[in-house]
């Protein structure tokens, strides 16, 4: 078989009419259930920042796949689904102003309307960078590659109330015909490929798909820093919500160093703070690098936790590194890397091809050399990065149960 995939940057994200951004984050919730064509197994993601397209063909329906991808730019249609059945349903999920991830999602972007906390559009997939693979339990065993935008806490929620009259299927359809340029993608096709064979399909399928203008993204903004305590009748726990961000390009050293810091300071943190939930992310969209935690716990144990959090990651910043705790991290790393390849090759290498030649802008023996990378990375990088981010910009909000305010 053949594994396929095709990646290009912009997504809602580069809508600017603010009306029709409700509908451009409805396409991406209709793509996320539909599939183009079950017979082929083509799939399409769009996101906040990124288009993707993914699937398996074998030599019996590579004339039936090449003809879903030329489809698939050139006549968009939604399949297998009830929109109004859709909209009305998304209608009853919507809450009020009361529910504590609206308030995060208005506190950190101050009304920005392109970022929500995401819901099912995340579920299913695991994001691929370098060589480090998020696992989000999934069902359906669907892949994603790159990075799902989302606020630096939580998950996520798609619209509000005052979303849903600005929801149409002719803005989505509007939206989607705006995504598919084929000259913003990268194609990738890795496994038993003829190239004697796939030429004239890839001349005749994609090669005369028509160009249209570039979808682009706006530029991201974080806020100040700040902290905020906001109390809430629509939470049962208190929730602490913490993040760092530097600005920071990317780079294969710079990748393995924070994945290993992500792994250290989790398991330094499982032995103070039940499910402490902490990312460290290389984001190569808004070259940013960000620490996020998000820990649920009762009200007064609240400033307790976040001193832990601190004091642990203080440690880390002052050169207090547990030498074989960092061993660890890193083994954890490596293996992360070494299941990727041994649990589908073929499909760790497009998706390792297709990252590094459009977020990274680097060669695909990248993805070879991960092992060694994190073999490299020493206490003193984590010293370094952690102090970094720690002089960054910081958000701490506390989400109380409106019956704890005293």
């Amino acid at each position: 078989g053949i594994t396929f995939r095709a990646l290009a940057k912009g997504g809602t994200m580069a809508v600017t009419n603010k009306d029709d951004i409700p509908s451009a984050r409805f396409a991406s919730e209709m793509l996320s259930v539909s599939s183009v064509d079950k017979q082929t197994d083509l799939h399409i993601h769009i996101d906040a920042i990124e288009r993707y397209l993914h699937g398996n063909l074998s030599l019996e329906n590579t004339k039936k796949f090449f003809e879903s991808i030329y489809l698939t730019f050139t006549s968009q249609t939604f399949h297998s689904i009830n929109i109004m059945d859709l909209i009305k349903y998304y209608k009853k999920m919507m809450t009020d102003d009361n529910n504590p991830i609206i308030l995060l999602n208005r506190i950190l972007y101050d009304n920005n309307s392109h970022f929500y906390i995401y819901g099912s559009n995340d579920q299913s997939r695991l994001n691929f960078h370098g060589s480090k693979i998020y696992g989000h339990n999934g069902s359906n065993n669907e892949i994603h590659l790159g990075f799902v935008e989302e606020p630096p806490f939580g998950h996520i929620v798609l619209f509000e109330k005052s979303d849903y009259p600005k929801i149409s299927q002719k803005r989505a359809l509007n939206f989607l015909k705006k995504c598919f340029n084929p000259a913003d993608f990268t194609f990738v096709f890795v496994g038993n490929v003829d190239i004697t064979m796939f030429k004239p399909y890839i001349e005749r399928y994609i090669a005369s798909i028509p160009t249209s203008k570039t979808l682009t993204n706006q530029k991201l903004t974080r806020p100040k820093s700040f902290k905020r305590a906001v109390y809430t009748d629509d939470t049962y726990d208190s929730q602490i919500h913490m993040c760092w961000v530097i600005d920071k390009k990317y780079s294969q050293k710079l990748m393995a160093a924070s994945n290993v810091l992500e792994a250290y300071i989790n398991i330094i943190f499982s032995d103070h703070i039940e499910c402490p939930g902490l990312e460290v992310y290389l984001n190569p969209f808004f070259d940013e690098l960000y620490m996020k935690m998000h820990v649920l716990c009762c009200s007064k144990s609240a400033e307790e936790y976040i001193s832990i959090v601190f004091k642990d990651i203080q440690n880390i910043a002052e050169g207090n590194i547990d030498l074989s705790i960092l061993a660890k991290a890193k083994k954890m790393m490596q293996n992360l890397h070494k299941d990727a390849k041994d649990s589908n090759y073929d499909r760790a290498i497009a998706d390792g091809f297709a990252c590094s030649a459009v977020l990274h802008n680097t060669s695909l023996s990248e993805f070879e050399k991960f092992p060694s990378t994190y073999h490299a990375v020493s206490s003193e990088d984590l010293k370094d990065l952690t102090s970094q981010l720690l002089k960054g910009k910081h958000y701490q909000i506390i989400l109380h149960p409106k019956d704890k305010k005293h």
